[in-house]
């Protein structure tokens, strides 16, 4: 998958119903349609080709947890002015998809409780809309 499209499969799946849930990745929906999803399940999830086309496993992305996955990542850093589109935005035990703009697409239980944007301090943002 390239980057411009997880990007903006990250930007339609932040437009869907969609619920936190531990352990999720779009597997799964509530009875009234809201899918499922954690935040490293976010990520699995689209590389996996979920809601459409997923299959647990697809494209050899191994089932791992947001400290895991930003322990494989290289050039990691801490300056946000550096971040580019599509790279993972990551604290301890949670992590996100960096959009551009200073928008950072997550999946957590905090604020709506489900896929959103955020704007993480120290990321500058334009006024561009996504």
């Amino acid at each position: 998958m390239k980057v411009n499209d997880f990007i903006e499969k990250a930007k339609q799946i932040e437009r869907m119903k969609t619920r936190y849930q531990l352990g999720k990745f779009m597997n799964a929906k509530t009875s009234d349609g809201y899918y499922l999803v954690d935040c490293s399940g976010l990520i699995k999830g689209i590389l996996w080709g979920y809601p459409e086309n997923g299959k647990y496993g697809k494209n050899g992305v191994p089932d791992i947890n947001a400290n895991t996955m930003i322990n494989k990542c290289s050039h990691v850093t801490t300056d946000f002015t550096k971040l580019q589109p599509g790279w993972l935005v990551w604290m301890e035990g949670h992590i996100g998809i960096y959009v551009g703009d200073g928008i950072v697409i997550e999946s957590t239980p905090k604020w709506k409780g489900c896929v959103q944007k955020s704007y993480p301090r120290g990321c500058i943002v334009s006024n561009k809309k996504i």
